[in-house]
């Protein structure tokens, strides 16, 4: 029971400092968050030419039956439409 009160004290802490500032000049937090940033996108790994060929061709043609469904559904329920109230 102590031991989560003091956790909840720690929590209460931190929330309260970081809404205080941290007393951190502004252009150094964005300065910080931009390597931060960075050093993120250097850890992404990135899809190759062919890959994204690839992903790009799958999406494409995913779009296309999409499309035609919708439009097939569109003909149908516009004819029936049409059949049911002449």
């Amino acid at each position: 029971m102590a031991r989560q009160q003091g956790a909840t004290r720690d929590r209460q802490e931190l929330a309260r400092r970081m809404a205080q500032g941290s007393g951190e000049p502004r252009k150094g937090r964005i300065r910080r968050y931009l390597q931060g940033v960075r050093t993120e996108l250097r850890a992404v790994e990135w899809p190759t030419r062919r890959q994204l060929r690839s992903y790009a061709t799958v999406v494409f043609v995913t779009l296309v039956l999409v499309v035609a469904l919708i439009f097939l559904l569109n003909v149908v329920f516009a004819k029936g439409v049409s059949l049911l109230y002449g």
